[in-house]
């Protein structure tokens, strides 16, 4: 896969995009308006403001276009709760995306100044859009901003209805994406809640951390003071308790590097990495399979919106034929009493031979043949409205079958993804008490290691006390022996 060369970085400090990332409803909003204040540039495109969002998105329209598009190629989309694997998932499109992207930026930074770009989708991308910075000679740098996920949770539910549980995987899914994307680059995490109560000594750590030719003087602190108003916060979070067992973990390493301005700890976010990952190899098929159905869902009811609206016409059509099939039914009992009027008087007058019954002949025959051409005419069209009606109405039942199925294998889906999660949660505990017992048995097992080293020990200081003891006896009898031998030999020499 081939991804754009970068070429010779643009010279100076500035010469950098500052991409702020985090989870949607976390105040990355908030954050890029307060940065393009300090001095940050945005671009002139923005998605406009909106009834839950009155001061502004301050996102690029271009990127979110962009994003969208890259997530849907991967079959994703915004809220996926399991956004941590979608470049992943991107393959030989990526390099592609990564080419856009950079076009993107180029076209908002050509002088090398900091650019600040921020999109919440961006957080699933990082690493796809530190590529497109490098490409045109910009370093990435980031701001991740993090916030309580009952807090976000409560957000997403008012603007989106989008469940507690949903929206606290989601939250996880996002954090763990950016941060894995974002590391060993040039980056600061910000707490939310200390960013609204301290906004400006928040903006001189970012200043000074970031560069990008941000800065901090009088004027800018009274602007961004005026801006983050108190109303911003719609939603705070109290003594919360987490649906995901390691949403806890996952927010203490995030505050934890927001409150001391350091990393955040990759070996305390691993296991819910690792979490995650086996939630999406149980539940990612089905979830895919189910998103297509609701993204097929609108079309649907487009199309059975349509066909009602067809019924609605094709009744109007049949009121009309009932009105004329009517209408030809009175002109034919009318043409059916004049023949019989005229038969009565031909009766009458058979004998006279008067003008009249040749007349009276002739009308009877013109309201026969009517009455015979508008009955066919009745018939067929009687035929071709039942056959169609019977058709739409087919259609119709299938439709909303279609619709019920789908319903269904939603509230499967949610029944399977509970399940699995309570079996993932009693395996974990499972393991946990396995690993208890395994760490006890390595414990006794040292422990008579160690016990068995000092026998050892204690037998081989006694063994060489042995050994020596049993060596002197038998020097002290060798040395009395020659001595015995030499008394003999000197005595026999005298003799």
């Amino acid at each position: 896969m081939s991804v754009p060369r970068s070429p010779a970085p643009r010279s100076g400090p500035d010469a950098a995009v500052i991409f702020v990332g985090g989870m949607h409803r976390s105040g990355t909003s908030a954050m890029a308006r307060a940065l393009a204040l300090c001095g940050g540039r945005l671009p002139q495109k923005l998605v406009p403001p909106a009834p839950d969002n009155p001061e502004g998105y301050w996102e690029p329209a271009d990127m979110v276009a962009l994003n969208d598009e890259i997530l849907a190629a991967a079959g994703s989309r915004w809220d996926d709760v399991f956004l941590h694997q979608v470049e992943g998932r991107l393959g030989r499109r990526r390099a592609g995306f990564i080419r856009r992207a950079a076009d993107l930026i180029r076209g908002l930074d050509r002088e090398g100044r900091g650019a600040v770009l921020k999109d919440p989708r961006a957080a699933a991308l990082p690493a796809l859009w530190n590529a497109a910075a490098e490409a045109v000679g910009l370093e990435p740098r980031h701001v991740l901003l993090v916030r309580h996920p009952a807090e976000v949770a409560a957000s997403l539910a008012a603007r989106e209805a989008v469940p507690p549980a949903k929206a606290e995987l989601l939250w996880a899914a996002s954090m763990l994406a950016v941060e894995q994307g974002t590391r060993g680059r040039r980056r600061l995490v910000v707490d939310h809640d200390a960013f609204l109560a301290a906004p400006v000594p928040t903006l001189e750590a970012v200043a000074a951390q970031l560069g990008g030719g941000l800065k901090v003087d009088a004027g800018t602190a009274a602007g961004v003071t005026a801006f983050l108003k108190p109303s911003l916060r719609h939603h705070r979070a109290e003594a919360a308790s987490f649906h995901w067992p390691h949403t806890a973990a996952v927010l203490d390493a995030f505050r934890d590097a927001a409150r001391d301005g350091r990393e955040p700890d990759a070996a305390a976010l691993r296991p819910a990495r690792e979490a995650l990952d086996a939630l999406a190899a149980l539940m990612g098929p089905q979830l895919q399979e189910l998103r297509a159905q609701v993204h097929d869902r609108p079309e649907l009811l487009r199309r059975l919106a349509e066909t009602a609206d067809e019924n609605g016409k094709l009744r109007d059509i049949a009121n009309a034929f009932h009105g004329r099939m009517e209408a030809a039914e009175r002109r034919a009992a009318e043409a059916a009493a004049a023949r019989r009027e005229a038969e009565r008087r031909a009766a009458r007058d058979s004998a006279t031979g008067l003008p009249e019954l040749a007349a009276a002949r002739a009308e009877a025959i013109r309201a026969r043949a009517l009455a015979a051409e508008l009955g066919e005419a009745l018939d067929a069209r009687t035929a071709a409205f039942e056959a169609e009606r019977a058709a739409l109405k087919a259609g119709l039942a299938d439709r909303e079958a279609a619709v019920g199925e789908a319903g269904a294998r939603a509230e499967r889906f949610a029944a399977d993804l509970d399940a699995a999660m309570a079996q993932a949660a009693a395996g974990r505990d499972a393991l946990s008490e396995r690993v208890s017992a395994l760490e006890q048995a390595l414990e006794a097992a040292q422990q008579d290691a160690a016990a068995a080293r000092d026998e050892i020990a204690t037998l081989t200081e006694a063994l060489a006390a042995a050994r020596a003891a049993a060596k002197r006896p038998r020097r002290r009898g060798v040395i009395g022996l020659a001595r015995s031998l030499k008394r003999r030999l000197d005595g026999s020499g005298a003799g």
